[in-house]
């Protein structure tokens, strides 16, 4: 049988007002692979024609069921043959979740303005999409701004806050913190929960790894910086490569530019890369962060 005739036979069983869970129990299916099949099955019949004639394969079809509206499947398919094309053309405005941007905003305040998700049923479990990429730019940047805006009360003298460093920093020199600081309440609380998380798993374990990373970007940030470091210092606050907590704080020396061009030398400004998680955001949604 071909794929699309068992697509379409899934398609009928529905519209004879079976639902997921009685198709799933009838043939031992799982549900949520039932909902694919009923997915693939509710296609555009000339989506599910190009399918039958192999002008597209499974994978195609797949990335179709990324909108449910007949006449966008098939204005995309008169452009696109690939999954990947597919994709693209349906998600152009969209954003994924799994973007370190949308991890860096957070789920729930993403959801608090009101927008929604379209969901990827063959995606890993969890992944969509989210619906308004402009406004996640938005949020992202209303969040940069608070931070900077905390940094300086700090007392930073120089604040850059944004999705990634400026491209300067690689030649400036690093400045360390004079000394360690005791833990907050709220750190030495994580510090434990994360420790006691830990009991019984495998050193090896990828949950043990990203917990001792975790444990690490805390320790980074429990150093006390003088009233003179933060004078003379341009902090840059970027998200984590993942947009999580913990990214890597370096402290760097600003060059100066010779008159005329030429190769820079130190000067004696500085900067200081931090977490740009210090409230901490959760990656999202939950049960579902563009480059």
């Amino acid at each position: 049988m071909h794929p699309s005739d068992a697509f379409r036979a899934f398609a009928a069983l529905a519209a004879e007002g079976h639902d997921e869970t009685a198709i799933a129990n009838r043939y031992g299916y799982d549900p949520r692979e039932v909902r694919r099949l009923l997915a693939l099955g509710g296609l555009s019949p000339k989506v599910l024609a190009a399918l039958a004639a192999d002008k597209i394969d499974v994978a195609t079809a797949e990335a179709f069921t990324l909108t449910d509206d007949h006449a966008r499947q098939e204005a995309v398919l008169r452009k696109a043959r690939s999954a990947y094309e597919v994709r693209r053309l349906l998600t152009e405005t969209k954003v994924t979740t799994s973007h370190r941007l949308f991890r860096f905003v957070g789920a729930e305040t993403y959801e608090a303005a009101g927008r929604g998700y379209t969901r990827d049923l063959f995606a890993a479990e969890g992944e969509a999409y989210a619906n308004d990429a402009e406004l996640v730019a938005e949020l992202a940047q209303a969040r940069f701004d608070r931070l900077a805006t905390e940094a300086r009360m700090e007392g930073w003298a120089d604040v850059v806050a944004d999705e990634r460093e400026p491209h300067q920093v690689y030649s400036w020199h690093r400045l360390h913190p004079r000394e360690p600081r005791p833990l907050t309440e709220a750190e030495a609380m994580e510090v434990a929960e994360i420790e006691a998380s830990l009991a019984g798993f495998d050193p090896e374990d990828e949950v043990v790894q990203g917990a001792r990373s975790r444990l690490e970007a805390i320790a980074r940030q429990a150093v006390t910086w003088t009233a003179a470091d933060m004078a003379k210092a341009v902090l840059v606050i970027v998200p984590g490569a993942e947009g999580q907590p913990g990214a890597e704080r370096l402290h760097q020396t600003r060059p100066t530019q010779r008159r005329g061009g030429g190769r820079c030398e130190p000067g004696r400004r500085a900067t200081a890369l931090r977490p740009a998680d210090d409230d901490r955001t959760l990656p999202g949604p939950h049960g579902g962060a563009a480059t």
